[in-house]
């Protein structure tokens, strides 16, 4: 399932840098003054070359309520808030654009977004929900330029509760999400059919779950690491094979399930596979074919015992093959 991991990551590329500081990085944050009013204003990053200006009122020295303060760098626009101040700070509904472009508006409090607010990005994405000291938290809905959308919860930034995020090639997936990856319960829905419903760590299919094709065949039991590996029952409508097309190969009878143990997404250790007339096998394997101790029974009545190679065996004159030709059971049986 590794292109599950890449589509998350694509997702989670596409998403802006979620927090911006106000104003450029540089000294420890002060008071700086207005000019023309010398209204303090609080200034979260000073640098040299900043400057700022308030046309609102001051009170006790400090701008406060209504107005627009103008900051500039080097006497460039260096971003612009048009709302209500507290002692200084931005609190209250305002509206804050960057020299860049962004936006934000909303409400504010002790100069970081904090309340409901709706944040557009210069490259075209769009968040809004619910904010925290300057950080997403709570519900939201980022909306990227793409067409990809999260709608659920957020702690500190990052996605992380339960969610609906859709992509736009048209995969889907709802539940839980931690630390902006995907982990615990979901459903995972895919734009070709393919669904899986189960348990997710680090945006990997993991534990148990249900992984159901486009076409029917159906897969429940344990996956790690995104891989179907330890024990599980495959269900299989499509009779030229199952297994996401990978499926024992060269069985005229095909298979209709197996239960048993698995590696990697291949049949690997011991099950049972049943067939669509009745024949049945069941004992060891090995990269998806016959490897080792098992016993295939026919409805004929007849029955082949012995030791497997890769799909083959040799009882007195007649070979039994499960997932390869005669040509290919008789040159491994020489070997």
């Amino acid at each position: 399932m590794v292109r599950l991991l890449l589509l998350v990551a694509c997702f989670l590329a596409a998403a802006p840098a979620f927090a911006q500081t106000l104003e450029y990085p540089g000294e420890p944050p002060g008071w700086i003054q207005a000019k023309a009013t010398g209204c303090k204003l609080w200034n979260a990053n000073p640098k040299d070359g900043v400057t700022v200006t308030w046309s609102g009122a001051c009170v006790d020295g400090f701008a406060e309520g209504m107005g627009v303060q103008q900051w500039f760098l080097e006497g460039k626009s260096a971003g612009r808030y048009e709302g209500n101040m507290h002692s200084g700070k931005l609190s209250g509904f305002g509206v804050y654009i960057w020299p860049s472009g962004s936006r934000y508006e909303g409400q504010w409090l002790d100069n970081s977004q904090h309340g409901h607010g709706v944040y557009i990005y210069s490259n075209g994405h769009r968040y809004e929900g619910e904010w925290r000291n300057g950080q997403r938290n709570g519900r939201g809905v980022l909306t990227t330029s793409g067409g990809g959308q999260y709608d659920g919860e957020w702690r500190d930034d990052n996605l992380h509760g339960r969610a609906t995020a859709t992509w736009p090639n048209g995969n889907r997936y709802e539940g839980e999400w931690r630390d902006d990856r995907i982990a615990g319960r979901g459903i995972y829905t895919w734009a070709d059919g393919d669904r899986y419903e189960g348990e997710f760590r680090d945006d990997k299919l993991t534990a148990r779950g249900v992984y159901t094709w486009a076409n029917g065949d159906r897969y429940e039991g344990e996956f790690r690491d995104g891989k179907r590996t330890g024990r599980g029952v495959y269900t299989l409508t499509n009779r030229n094979g199952g297994n996401g097309g990978k499926t024992t190969r060269g069985i005229d009878n095909s298979p209709i399930s197996y239960e048993g143990e698995l590696v990697d997404g291949e049949f690997h250790g011991t099950g049972i596979m049943r067939f669509s007339n009745g024949d049945w096998y069941k004992g060891e394997w090995r990269n998806d074919r016959p490897n080792g101790r098992g016993t295939m029974q026919l409805i004929d009545g007849r029955t082949f015992a012995g030791t497997w190679r890769d799909g083959c065996m040799r009882q007195g004159n007649y070979i039994a093959s499960l997932g390869a030709n005669k040509v290919e059971c008789e040159a491994r049986l020489a070997q």
